[in-house]
């Protein structure tokens, strides 16, 4: 009988310290998948904007969690395009049809994000759009989100287009 308590005592001080430390990790991966999705989503938008030549959009669709890719009308001053890939030039001129690496028209995010857009989120057509363009630069606006009780701030970097995911502390 003494054994049975002392083993009950024994899983019982386990439990106690094993339970909070798996909930703070289910937590941490929730929101490092969340930011993940955010990140990749931006990232590749950037990526493909450059490597086209084109100017192209991501629309946040906050009730969906959904980044749509639209190509933009929006464009710099002076057009950019990227430089002639002389393999590319030489299997067209051969009648090779160039392969391409499809895009996707759209990007599923973190179903645990609860976007918190703002008036000042929207553009004039009451959009949430970020713009990229093919040297590199990127604009939209700032919006507020929270993940698992954590509260965060996206944007993008206006130079280099890069995701800006900072954590704010109450």
């Amino acid at each position: 009988m003494i054994e049975l308590i002392v083993l009950l005592v024994v899983v019982g001080l386990v439990a106690t310290i094993a339970v909070p430390r798996i909930n703070r990790e289910s937590k941490r991966m929730t929101v490092e998948n969340a930011l993940t999705s955010i990140r990749g989503a931006v990232t590749e938008t950037g990526m493909r904007a450059r490597s086209t030549g084109k100017a192209l959009s991501l629309k946040l669709m906050p009730g969906d969690n959904q980044f749509l890719v639209e190509e933009s009308e929006q464009n710099l001053a002076m057009t950019w395009v990227p430089p002639a890939n002389s393999a590319l030039s030489k299997a067209e001129d051969d009648g090779v049809e160039p392969f391409y690496i499809s895009a996707k028209p759209s990007y599923d995010l973190s179903t645990s994000i609860d976007w918190q857009p703002e008036d000042d989120n929207y553009d004039d057509e009451d959009n949430i759009k970020y713009y990229f363009y093919p040297d590199g630069q990127a604009s939209g606006r700032p919006i507020r989100f929270d993940v698992a009780g954590r509260h965060f701030q996206f944007d993008v970097d206006r130079v280099t287009g890069a995701p800006l995911i900072m954590e704010i502390t109450d």
